[in-house]
C-alpha cells in the first residue's frame, strides 16, 4: 500500500520541519531583542 509509504515519509521530514520552525522563531525572537525598534512615540509639546 502507499498510505504507509507516504506517511513514512511525512514523519521523516517532520522532525527536520518542526527544527527548522522553531530554530528561525527563535533566532528572530533573539535578533528582535538585541535589535531594539526605534521609539515610535513622539514627546509631547512644550505649552
Amino acid at each position: 500500500m502507499l498510505v504507509p509509504d507516504r506517511a513514512a515519509a511525512i514523519l521523516g521530514w517532520l522532525p527536520l520541519y518542526l527544527f527548522v520552525a522553531w530554530g528561525l522563531v527563535i533566532g528572530l525572537a533573539a535578533w528582535l531583542m538585541e535589535h531594539p525598534a526605534a521609539p515610535t512615540h513622539r514627546t509631547p509639546p512644550e505649552e
